[in-house]
């Protein structure tokens, strides 16, 4: 039977920094004018800081292409990109 883990800083190391580099990096999204292609492969972001990536995606118009893959962004994450998809149209692949 397999148990869900809840991470925590104690057991990933790179707990925090999934919440702290997009929470750092989510104002200078919101008011980007020239990224339009960002690559976040690998970079063990889990559902909090989707979230926090997801909501500055609500009012970026200039980014057309973001890279996820190899992350662990779950339901909760999933859940939070969706509800940005509504607001932006600007974000293809």
């Amino acid at each position: 039977m397999n148990q869900m883990v809840h991470e925590t800083p104690q057991s990933n190391p790179t707990y925090l920094e999934s919440i702290i580099v997009p929470g750092k990096l989510v104002e200078l999204l919101k008011s980007n004018s020239i990224l339009s292609n960002w690559g976040l492969e690998y970079n063990s972001i889990i559902d909090n800081g989707a979230q926090v990536l997801a909501e500055a995606l609500k009012t970026n118009l200039t980014l057309t292409t973001l890279d996820l893959q190899g992350n662990k962004i779950w339901y909760t994450g999933l859940l939070a990109f969706s509800e940005a998809f509504k607001t932006n149209s600007t974000l293809v692949t």
